[in-house]
Formats: C-alpha cells, structure tokens, sequence
C-alpha cells in the first residue's frame, strides 16, 4: 500500500476518512484516520498483508500518539 498524509479512503464501514497522519512501530505502518463527515469518528489502522485492520488497544496508541504528532506537528 501507498497510502499518504491527507489521502481520502474508504473503509469497510463505508465511510470516507482522511489520513491525519502515520508512522512506524516496531514494524508496522500505522495510521491515524478522521471520517470526513464526523469529525468526532476516528480510528487507529495499522497495515498487515495489504489490509488495514483497526486498532483499539489503548496501550499501544498511547504509544502511537506522540510519534502521529511528531509527523504532523509543522502542518497544524
């Protein structure tokens, strides 16, 4: 997968996000998504075999968090 910063896709949910941001750890390509109609509506996505799967373990987006910020800190 070729996904960027502001890419608009569409998840199995039907709904079109926006990527906010992305980053590596420990081997895996995550992503921080906002829906484009409610902005309120985010997900955590990591890529596995040309998938995104949804993350909602608190831990590890604790851990994700400053490292989403850090790629996007210049842009807001």
């Amino acid at each position: 997968m070729n996904l960027e910063i502001q890419d608009i896709i569409t998840l199995n949910d039907g709904n079109e996000y926006q990527i906010i941001s992305k980053t590596e750890h420990e081997g895996l390509t995550y992503y921080y998504l906002t829906d484009m109609n409610d902005l309120d509506n985010i997900k955590f996505v990591f890529e596995n075999e040309n998938k995104l799967t949804e993350i909602d373990e608190p831990d590890v987006i604790s851990a994700l968090l400053p490292k989403l910020y850090d790629k996007i800190k210049d842009r807001i």
